[in-house]
């Protein structure tokens, strides 16, 4: 399955197996939002990620807020 153009929204992936799936997903050049509670490990996760696509960004979010989520 090919990733290239698709838009993924991510969770948890400021650390991990999310961080690892968003950078192999980055690779394969597909559009990414990233989401998870610890924004300075996010930001981490989105520098390794920019390094293989342009096609990204990163929401602080705490997916059991139902606020945040609807932000």
């Amino acid at each position: 399955m090919s990733f290239a153009n698709k838009t993924i929204v991510l969770t948890g992936a400021s650390a991990g197996i999310g961080r690892k799936l968003a950078i192999s997903l980055a690779q394969q050049d597909a559009n990414l939002v990233l989401a998870a509670r610890n924004q300075e490990e996010l930001e981490q996760t989105l520098t390794a990620c920019t390094n293989h696509t342009q096609k990204v960004i990163a929401v602080p979010t705490d997916v059991t807020d139902a606020v945040a989520c609807q932000q």
